[in-house]
């Protein structure tokens, strides 16, 4: 390897960044994975993890509040997943045993976090954003879309106005947790794998 001297593959205005996104590196020669497939695999990836951190972060906030705090929040399901299997098991006229209920709801649980992984990638190609930028706005997404509308309106969760603030704040910050943790793995996957291309913003974007 050539450490004293730019490399031929390297020009200066296609930068890499570390995992953290702050200090620009070599980019390597070697491209395995570049642009959608880049974003699904790695995002999918990044995603599993974000959903793990996720889990923590909620049920580690969840004991830290008071017991006062939470009687004031709605009796509900254990998880969301769960809730979602038990509507749909009723949509469909369908009873399922107590073991494959927990079995399809993790299964669920699981395949909403990977899925919203590779939209991390889109947002950092098409649209350029930091890291920070791209894992806080698919935090935010998340907050609205599915636990602030979706959720409550599908009767998955009880109305919002059930839950006190610290409730809301809670579920806001387990999004957020995993849209850091997609960008921080995301991030150190892309470096690791030596596909920069996906990273970069595409012709045309904004």
């Amino acid at each position: 390897m050539n450490r004293g001297g730019s490399s031929s593959g390297t020009t200066d205005d296609e930068p890499r960044y570390h995992a953290s996104g702050l200090q620009p590196v070599e980019r390597s020669n070697l491209e395995p994975f570049s642009g959608l497939a880049a974003d699904l695999i790695i995002g999918a990836a990044a995603g599993c993890v974000g959903t793990w951190v996720t889990d923590q972060v909620q049920y580690q906030l969840w004991r830290a509040a008071s017991p006062s705090a939470q009687r004031r929040e709605p009796a509900n399901e254990k998880s969301t997943a769960r809730s979602l299997v038990r509507l749909l098991c009723h949509l469909l006229d369908l009873s399922p045993d107590q073991r494959r209920l927990e079995t399809v709801s993790e299964i669920v649980h699981q395949g909403f976090g990977l899925g919203w992984g590779p939209l991390y990638g889109f947002l950092r190609r098409k649209l350029g954003l930091h890291p920070v930028s791209a894992g806080l706005c698919i935090g935010a997404l998340l907050t609205v879309l599915v636990d602030e509308v979706a959720h409550p309106q599908l009767g998955v969760t009880p109305p919002n106005s059930a839950y006190p603030v610290a409730g809301h704040l809670r579920r806001l910050l387990g999004q957020l947790a995993y849209g850091a943790s997609v960008a921080f793995v995301a991030e150190g996957l892309y470096e690791a794998m030596g596909s920069s291309e996906s990273r970069k913003p595409s012709a045309g974007s904004a």
